[in-house]
């Protein structure tokens, strides 16, 4: 069951070890301006833009069509 619903993911979401390498890479880029700028970011803000990142990845990743992703995307924003 579990490989059925991973295989499905892996259609909208695509792999699941190169999202999180393309979320992580935007994630630092983010963290490194922040911090550079020493202007921390609400607990919240930080949180949205984390998800926000995960979210673009998907959509990198895999199935840029998939409505979901760019939902989520609106709604995190």
């Amino acid at each position: 069951m579990i490989d059925k619903i991973l295989e499905d993911r892996e259609h909208t979401h695509g792999s699941y070890k190169d999202s999180a390498t393309v979320a992580v890479e935007l994630k630092r880029v983010i963290w490194y301006h922040v911090i550079e700028q020493k202007d921390f970011l609400p607990d919240d803000m930080q949180q949205s833009l984390d998800m926000i990142c995960s979210k673009i990845a998907r959509i990198i990743c895999g199935d840029h069509n998939e409505i979901d992703h760019w939902n989520d995307i609106a709604g995190y924003s």
